[in-house]
């Protein structure tokens, strides 16, 4: 009975483990964990740089952007779907054009009482030179 109990015992506890030993085990551990993790932010940085700064991103920022940050593609992937898509179109606020092209395409202003009155006296003007009526 004696002898069973003894391996009874011995079943249910593990051997006991040194604390230093343990404690270093959990340290290689954590190192392994840490330099995995270097490794994958090197590798993500080096993704993003690609799809970033690939030749197929000028004129597409902001999808590349997109694609860089918010999906887990491959460069050449996002490389390929850069590629098919079109050129963003600058609008004339962004694009470097002429005074007078960006007068032509502005808003046009309100029309207040001083302009209404001077537009009058163009129109009579007009209709002087001309001898044609004012069409209203």
């Amino acid at each position: 009975m004696k002898n069973f109990l003894a391996r009874l015992v011995g079943m249910a506890a593990p051997a006991p483990v040194p604390i230093i030993e343990a404690l270093s085990d959990e340290i290689e551990t954590t190192d392994a964990i840490a330099a995995d993790a270097a490794a994958e932010g090197r590798k993500e940085r080096e993704r993003l740089r690609d799809i970033l700064n690939c030749e197929e991103a000028v004129g597409r920022e902001k999808l590349a952007q997109y694609l860089a940050v918010s999906t887990d593609l491959t460069p050449t992937d996002a490389r390929a779907i850069l590629s098919a898509s079109n050129r963003e179109v600058p609008s004339v606020e962004t694009a470097k054009v002429d005074p007078f092209t960006k007068a032509v395409w502005a808003e046009p202003e309100p029309l207040t009482e001083d302009t209404a009155a001077q537009i009058k006296r163009m129109q009579t003007a007009y209709s002087h030179v001309t001898g044609e009526p004012i069409a209203r």
